[in-house]
């Protein structure tokens, strides 16, 4: 299979992408523009995508012979409108692309900021309620939470 993985420069995206080579996958990895693949230490099976999903005018050629998505990239620093755009906005460009194509898997990777854990009992699951104020937790949160939706 091959997969799409957007944040693959981050600390989870490097792993994920590490994971899937290991299990076998071809991966396209999905980099902002000024990344240097090569200083990422990504296997070199490992196709470097650079695009910036806020910005790029045609995203529809990174699912070219992709089989699914893995969802990873989102900001966790910067202002609450960074946030916003480099999360939320930046996910809808890439639904829409993806739209435009034949690729329909997707794995959207949130965060555990997202769920109301006053509402927690034992283990943590999609039944988990998500937070009902998430922009009392931060600009992180509520993009999350946007994100999902």
């Amino acid at each position: 299979m091959k997969v799409l993985v957007t944040g693959a420069s981050g600390f989870l995206g490097r792993r994920v992408v590490a994971a899937l080579v290991r299990a076998g996958h071809a991966v396209r990895a999905l980099l902002r523009p000024g990344h240097d693949p090569d200083a990422l230490g990504l296997d070199p099976s490992v196709e470097p995508y650079l695009a910036d999903l806020r910005h790029a005018p045609d995203l529809v050629d990174a699912f070219d012979g992709v089989d699914a998505v893995v969802h990873l990239a989102a900001a966790m620093s910067g202002s609450d409108a960074v946030r916003f755009a480099d999360t939320v906005v930046a996910t809808e460009r890439l639904f829409d692309a993806m739209a435009e194509t034949s690729v329909r898997r997707l794995v959207l990777c949130s965060s555990f900021s997202v769920y109301d854990w006053e509402q927690a009992r034992g283990e943590v699951d999609e039944s988990l309620p998500l937070r009902e104020r998430p922009y009392d937790c931060g600009g992180y949160a509520s993009a999350k939470v946007w994100q999902e939706r």
